[in-house]
């Protein structure tokens, strides 16, 4: 009778490792991914377009021409300024007044030297919300947090020209700007 008791035993034990193992091998699912939105946000601001179009500024007359910028060495010394957006219109818009971080590093070459980057109010006209507010125009410095008022804007950025000499760079390459919110 013990005997056939530990038989017992052995026999469900055996019958429950085999069923179980069984049961595994039959049954294998993957439950799909379910995606899980986050509320919408806005991140204050917002690139206008990814490839900015410059435009030059005669300087003399303070005239703003819509044209591809065209430089020139020349056998003076030349300071110029140039207005650079989008094809469209501005560069970026502001969509929450706020403190945000450019981060940048202006390009260098022998003959030319980038003199600094600004951010200006653009339209200048009184239908754009950051005209007359104290973001209308600031220089930017990477790395360094600026208030910005909401509204759309460019960038300005100032360019000496040296004297021509020979092997001076013949273009001045372009850079990228990335904006990011203080946390």
């Amino acid at each position: 009778m013990k005997r056939l008791f530990w038989l017992i035993i052995a026999i469900v034990i055996i019958a429950t490792i085999l069923g179980a193992a069984y049961a595994v091998i039959l049954v294998t699912q993957n439950t799909p991914t379910i995606p899980i939105k986050t509320p919408a946000t806005s991140t204050g601001i917002v690139a206008l377009c990814s490839s900015l179009l410059e435009v030059s500024s005669n300087v003399p007359s303070n005239t703003i021409t819509y044209q591809p910028l065209s430089l020139q060495y020349t056998t003076n010394f030349q300071s110029l300024s140039a207005y650079i957006h989008c094809s469209s219109g501005s560069s970026l818009n502001v969509t929450v007044a706020g403190t945000y971080i450019p981060s940048f590093s202006l390009p260098y070459g022998s003959g030319w030297l980038l003199t600094g980057l600004e951010i200006d109010c653009s339209p200048s006209t009184a239908t754009n919300a950051c005209y007359g507010i104290s973001g209308f125009s600031a220089t930017v410095l990477s790395g360094h947090a600026i208030s910005l008022s909401t509204g759309t804007y460019d960038y300005g950025i100032g360019i000496q020209l040296f004297a021509y000499q020979s092997g001076f760079s013949t273009s001045i390459p372009s850079f990228s700007i990335t904006w990011s919110s203080v946390s």
